[in-house]
């Protein structure tokens, strides 16, 4: 479980590894906002590499199983899709919350 918090203007997001999460598919995932805090919005990219031509076209992509609510959420559980092929895939994640500035941690999900 996370709880997303606003300190010193800044998305904060309290739970083990300060919002870093890794795990494998199908764990569930929990966001919640606290008391007081308005609605957040989460939105995510894969990684690639630094080399890849992928790189120049970052597209959104739902590191969680069905479809991406419509934003912004006071609350948001998740559970964690498969990667596919790759043995493990990487996710940079956004938490933003409107006033503030954003935060940027990585999902990392394993197999």
């Amino acid at each position: 479980d996370y709880v997303v918090k606003i300190v010193e203007g800044r998305v904060f997001i309290e739970g083990v590894n300060d919002g870093n999460i890794h795990g494998k598919h199908k764990q569930p995932v929990k966001f919640s906002a606290d008391s007081g805090v308005p609605a957040f919005t989460l939105s995510a990219t894969e990684f690639v590499k630094n080399d890849s031509k992928k790189r120049k076209t970052l597209a959104k992509r739902w590191p969680f199983k069905g479809d991406e609510p419509k934003w912004p959420q006071p609350t948001f559980t998740g559970m964690l899709k498969s990667p596919g092929s790759p043995k493990r895939v990487f996710f940079k994640y956004t938490i933003s919350i409107e006033g503030a500035i954003p935060a940027d941690p990585i999902i990392i999900i394993e197999r």
